[in-house]
Formats: structure tokens, C-alpha cells, sequence
């Protein structure tokens, strides 16, 4: 099942959508939509979605709509997998030392963003964007420098395949190589997720979402370089191209702070 793809509403008719984590509801009236969603405790392996569903009016309890107006009056929706809109954090299930000239690799999980557009002859108009996970929020640095983040609640995994990936989760490959004349210890790994492009691999339509690969070089000098290389996404070199990178430069004040950051400590 294609979870990726375009969608023909009705006017007036709740729809209701079941992806992972992720509960979401949508009506188009004569003037706007609406649009309501919760993220569940109870992650399926294999998670259903029932896009053809009349529910009436009703929400649960715990939810509200939310509205939006669009310039076109278009029945047909567009969903996309988005990176997250933040720098998100890896935390490895204990600290970790790299000793002098050492380089690893491990892989993340990245639950992605779901975006919804309205398709018609204005082109392709976003409406909202919703994590299909639920993400905790974190500050990465101090008072003086640092950035809100987002906290990864899964472990750190040395091969791929033994990561726990869902059809809404992006594998992230990570390097870490310490080239400084001292041992380093990683405690927390920050990933510029919004900085990547998504990728699906080519022979699977459901699942099978990676993302560029995120690099933290511990140098000689004792700063911390933090990049994005897109040369390495998969194993595979079949690809196809989900999105792109929501920003392609670093801020000049996130410049700053991570020079900050790596001479106060290791973060």
C-alpha cells in the first residue's frame, strides 16, 4: 500500500486516515478545512490506512479541528513525507568514547512529518504538516548559544537492518570520527534532520525511507564539525527522491554556537 500519494475528497464528508502513530481526520466545507489528528501510545508494526471512511461529525473527546483557508477550492489532497523542522537528538544508550583516529557508524530513526496539500489550479498549497510520531522537545547548548531541538526516542543502531523501521520512520545513517590527538566521549548526537533529503528506495512503495548521511568530526583543534552528505543515503544506489532539504545553509548565530558548544563540552 502506496501511503505517499494523492487523495480524492468529498465536500462535507469527515475522512478519516490511520498511519502509525498517528490518527488523522479531514473535511473540506463550501469556505475551508478542517483538520484534526492525535498521535496514539499504541504504535502498530503494521499500521492500516482506511481512507474511505464516513465518520460523521464526531472527533474524540481529546481532539478539535483545526481550519485553514485555501485559495483553490480542490477536492484532491496531496500527502508527502517531510523531514522534521528541527535539529533532532540521538542519544546512544550509554556514553560512548572514541579513542584518538577511531570512526563509526550507526543508524537512527527518524520518525517523519506528514504534509497535506491541496491540489488545484493555484498549483500545490500546503495546508499543514504533522509529525506522524509524537516529539519531545530540547534545548541543545546553554544560555548564551544554542537551538530547540527535538529528542529521538529510539537507541542507536550498528546495522540497518536491525533498526526497528516503520513506513513512517527515515533510517539516518551517522558518522562519528574523533581526529583530535584525545579521546572523545559522545553523550548526545544532534542531526541536522532538517537540512537532509528523503529518499525512498526504489524497489519498495511502503517503508523503506532513508535520509542523507549526518557527520560529527571531533577535530584536532577540539571543535565540533557538524555536517550533511548526501553521497552515501543507502546501500542501495536505486533511489527516488521523496523531498528535499527544508534549508541547505547553517544560520550564522547556529555557526557560532556550535564552536561554542564543542569547547564547553562534549555538546
Amino acid at each position: 500500500m502506496e501511503y505517499w500519494t494523492n487523495y480524492s475528497l468529498e465536500s462535507d464528508i469527515v475522512r478519516y486516515w490511520r498511519i502509525g502513530a498517528l490518527d488523522l481526520w479531514m473535511r473540506r466545507t463550501d469556505e475551508e478545512w478542517l483538520y484534526a489528528w492525535r498521535h496514539r501510545d499504541d504504535d502498530d508494526a503494521a499500521p492500516t490506512l482506511d481512507a474511505g471512511s464516513s465518520l460523521g461529525t464526531e472527533l474524540p473527546a481529546e481532539t478539535e479541528w483545526y481550519r485553514a483557508v485555501t485559495r483553490s477550492s480542490s477536492l484532491t489532497v496531496k500527502f508527502s513525507p517531510l523531514m522534521p523542522d528541527r535539529t533532532v537528538i540521538a542519544n546512544p544508550r550509554n556514553p560512548l568514547k572514541l579513542l584518538p583516529g577511531t570512526t563509526v557508524y550507526f543508524y537512527a530513526i527518524i520518525p517523519v512529518f506528514l504534509g497535506v496539500s491541496v491540489l488545484g489550479t493555484h498549483g500545490e498549497e500546503r495546508v499543514f504538516e504533522i509529525p506522524t510520531r509524537m516529539l519531545t522537545n530540547t534545548w541543545l547548548g546553554d544560555m548564551f548559544a544554542g537551538k530547540l531541538c527535538y529528542t529521538l526516542a529510539s537507541d542507536l543502531y550498528h546495522y540497518p537492518d536491525k533498526a526497528p523501521q516503520g513506513p513512517t520512520d527515515a533510517i539516518c545513517p551517522v558518522r562519528l570520527r574523533n581526529t583530535a590527538d584525545d579521546p572523545f566521549v559522545v553523550e548526545k548526537i544532534g542531526i541536522f534532520a532538517d537540512m537532509m533529503n528523503l529518499y525512498r528506495r526504489a524497489d519498495v512503495t511502503v517503508a523503506g525511507l532513508w535520509t542523507g548521511e549526518s557527520r560529527t568530526d571531533f577535530t584536532r583543534d577540539k571543535e565540533l564539525s557538524i555536517s550533511v552528505s548526501e553521497t552515501r543515503p543507502m546501500p542501495s544506489t536505486d533511489r527516488v527522491l521523496l523531498s528535499k532539504a527544508r534549508k541547505s545553509t547553517f544560520d550564522s548565530i547556529w555557526k557560532k554556537g556550535i564552536s561554542l558548544l564543542a569547547k564547553i563540552s562534549n555538546y
